[in-house]
C-alpha cells in the first residue's frame, strides 16, 4: 500500500512537473522538484534525493524565491545528516539559518538549529551543541511569545466584536423601541390631526347655519318691519285724523278712517 502511495505521488510530480516546465513557471517547478527530492528522501533513494534538491535549489534562487529556497536548504542538510555527510550537512544548515533569519521566519531557524545540534551532539562537538541549543530555546521562547501575543491579540479581537455585537444589539433595541414610539405618536397625532378636521368640518358647518340664521333673522324683521310699518303707519295717521278733526269730520268721513283701522288692524 505504501509503494503504491509512493508510486502514485511520484506519478502526480512528475505531470507537476511537466506542466510547470511547459508552462516556463520556474517557482513552480523549484517546488515540485523540492517535493520530489523529499519522495525520494522517504523512500530512501539519498543520492537522487540530493540531486533534485540541489536542482530545486538552483531554480529557486533563479526565480527569486528565497522562502522556497531556505525549505530546500534545510531538506538538504536533514538529508545530508542521514547521509554522514556531515561538513556538508553543517553548512547546507548554516545556509538555511541565514536564509531564514533574512526571512525573520522563527520556525524554519528553529528546525534549522535543531538539526545542527544533534548533528553537533553525533560529532562530540558538545560546546557548538550547548551553543545550537540554546539557540533553539532562545527561538522556541520567542515563538511562544509570538504566538501568545497573537492569542492576546485574537482574544482583544473577540473581545472587541463582542462589544461591538452587543452595543449594536442594544442600538439595535433602541432603535425598535424608537420606531415603536415614533408610530405610536404618528399614530396618535393622526388620530388628533383627524379629530381637528372634523372639529373644523363641524365648526364650518355650524357657523353656515348661524349665518344662514342671522341672514333669515335679518330678513325677517325687515319683512316683518316692512309689513308692520304701512298699517302702523295708516292706524297712526287715522288716529291723528280722527284726534285732530274729530268735530270737522263727517258721519261717513268718519266712518271711512274707522274702516281703514280695522282693516289695518285685521291686516296685522
Amino acid at each position: 500500500t505504501r509503494l503504491l502511495r509512493f508510486e502514485e505521488a511520484e506519478s502526480l510530480l512528475q505531470k507537476s512537473l511537466k506542466l510547470s516546465i511547459e508552462k516556463s513557471h520556474r517557482l513552480a517547478e523549484a517546488i515540485a522538484w523540492q517535493r520530489y527530492g523529499m519522495l525520494l528522501d522517504a523512500r530512501e533513494v539519498h543520492d537522487e534525493a540530493l540531486e533534485k534538491f540541489q536542482l530545486s535549489l538552483k531554480i529557486a534562487r533563479e526565480a527569486g524565491s528565497e522562502f522556497t529556497a531556505a525549505i530546500t536548504l534545510l531538506e538538504m542538510g536533514k538529508l545530508q545528516i542521514t547521509m554522514m555527510q556531515y561538513d556538508h550537512a553543517e553548512e547546507t544548515l548554516q545556509e538555511a539559518i541565514v536564509v531564514s533569519q533574512k526571512l525573520e521566519i522563527l520556525y524554519l531557524q528553529q528546525e534549522c538549529y535543531e538539526h545542527l545540534a544533534d548533528l553537533y551532539k553525533v560529532q562530540h562537538q558538545f560546546e557548538k551543541a550547548f551553543l545550537a541549543f540554546e539557540q533553539l530555546h532562545r527561538l522556541k521562547d520567542e515563538i511562544n511569545k509570538q504566538e501568545n501575543e497573537q492569542r492576546l491579540r485574537e482574544l482583544e479581537i473577540q473581545y472587541e466584536t463582542e462589544l461591538n455585537e452587543q452595543r449594536m444589539e442594544r442600538l439595535h433595541t433602541q432603535n425598535q423601541m424608537l420606531e415603536q414610539e415614533v408610530a405610536k405618536r404618528t399614530e396618535q397625532l393622526e388620530s388628533l390631526l383627524e379629530r381637528e378636521k372634523r372639529l373644523t368640518h363641524d365648526l364650518h358647518e355650524t357657523l353656515e347655519r348661524e349665518t344662514a340664521v342671522s341672514s333669515l333673522k335679518s330678513h325677517i324683521i325687515t319683512t316683518v318691519s316692512h309689513e308692520f310699518r304701512t298699517p302702523l303707519t295708516v292706524i297712526n295717521n287715522s288716529a291723528d285724523m280722527l284726534y285732530r278733526y274729530q268735530n270737522k269730520l263727517s258721519e261717513t268721513k268718519r266712518e271711512q278712517i274707522y274702516k281703514h283701522i280695522k282693516e289695518s288692524i285685521f291686516y296685522l
